[in-house]
């Protein structure tokens, strides 16, 4: 248990768009032992207490990023950093080639991941964005980098370490702590015999996600393929071009919002799983199919590979031939478990709270 009281902090509105950064935040909180309280940004300067630890997330959004780090420490309160940052590579093709019509425009003339935040955080709250760095990508990138190399890093994967290191600058080897991401198993995985979904997408229905392209690449296919997942509805005109490709191909189905319990009988039957998003940090669900028996075939732009024995990866946007290529090799291995059980030895439940709870006593002890 951590003897320190822990909350976390989060992006506005994310009781109206649930998403893998809050179910993380949660977890983490479940580790230490801690109430599972995870407040609204906007929420966070009066919720801070004395020497409370804060988990901040999402240092994506730039500016929120600092300017929540700022309110905590005003308050006196202790920031632990969970960035949960996507491979840069994989956010800039997000904004040159992913489907967005009018905003793809948009991003590439504002040219970097940078400037395309500026302009988020603008409509989103034009106080916290002057507050916070200003609106040049120097003074963004020169902020960012100081809060992470005064601070202590709760890392998804080392490769994500790299990552930030690389993009901003900074040294992290002593003041970084690789916390495993939880993963569900089956005992039945290894029983399991009968697969009849060949190919299972799960995650929501969005450009990043690159469901289109995948049903595109599957369409009229002797692979039987499932897509589980809700809409984002902010990109309803994509969901409409994903919708109209599903119900062309006899062999795509899809499947809306699913329960754990549904997802883990449906990885059960899947023989492979597929997430071709623009960028991943680490995917949960592509683990659990692991977990379940499935094979996995991953964007390039993530840092799943660092649970696994052996990664097949390839780009977001590779061709048809390519991509079905890739996954008749899949289906060609037998199910045999090892990646399960590697997963199963390597990622232990306990370990993660261990390491956890090392991630706050570096912080209780960071001046």
């Amino acid at each position: 248990m951590v003897p320190n009281r822990i909350a976390a902090v989060c992006r506005d509105d994310y009781a109206e768009k649930s998403g893998g950064d809050v179910a993380l935040l949660r977890y983490y909180l479940s580790l230490a032992g801690a109430e599972n309280v995870v407040y609204r940004r906007s929420q966070v300067s009066s919720a801070v207490t004395s020497d409370s630890h804060f988990l901040v997330a999402n240092v994506d959004r730039h500016h929120e990023f600092v300017h929540t780090v700022k309110e905590v420490t005003a308050a006196g309160g202790r920031p632990l950093l969970a960035p949960i940052h996507h491979p840069s590579s994989g956010v800039r093709l997000y904004n040159r080639k992913a489907e967005l019509g009018l905003q793809r425009l948009v991003n590439a003339t504002l040219r970097t991941p940078y400037n395309v935040e500026s302009v988020r955080q603008l409509i989103r709250d034009r106080q916290a964005l002057l507050t916070s760095t200003g609106f040049g990508e120097k003074s963004i990138k020169e902020a960012v980098a100081s809060i992470l190399a005064h601070g202590v890093v709760v890392l998804q994967a080392a490769s994500e370490g790299f990552a930030l290191e690389s993009e901003f600058g900074v040294c992290l080897r002593d003041r970084s702590v690789w916390v495993p991401n939880p993963i569900r198993f089956s005992t039945q995985a290894s029983r399991t015999t009968y697969r009849d979904i060949d190919v299972i997408v799960a995650g929501r229905i969005e450009p990043r996600k690159n469901q289109l392209r995948i049903a595109q690449h599957l369409a009229n296919s002797k692979l039987k393929a499932l897509f589980v997942g809700g809409v984002n509805e902010r990109y309803r005109s994509y969901a409409r071009r994903f919708f109209s490709t599903v119900e062309s191909g006899s062999n795509l189905q899809h499947l809306g919002h699913a329960s754990l319990v549904d997802l883990d009988d449906l990885y059960l039957r899947s023989r492979v799983c597929v997430g071709l998003s623009f960028m991943e940090v680490v995917s949960l669900a592509q683990l659990d199919a692991v977990g379940h028996g499935a094979h996995l075939l991953t964007t390039e732009h993530s840092y799943t590979s660092d649970y696994l024995l052996d990664t097949a990866a390839m780009s977001p946007l590779a061709s048809k031939e390519e991509f079905l290529s890739r996954v008749h090799g899949l289906l060609r291995l037998d199910n045999d478990h090892a990646e399960a059980e590697h997963l199963q030895t390597k990622f232990p439940l306990a370990r993660s709270r261990d390491l956890l709870a090392t991630a706050v006593r570096m912080s209780s002890e960071v001046s």
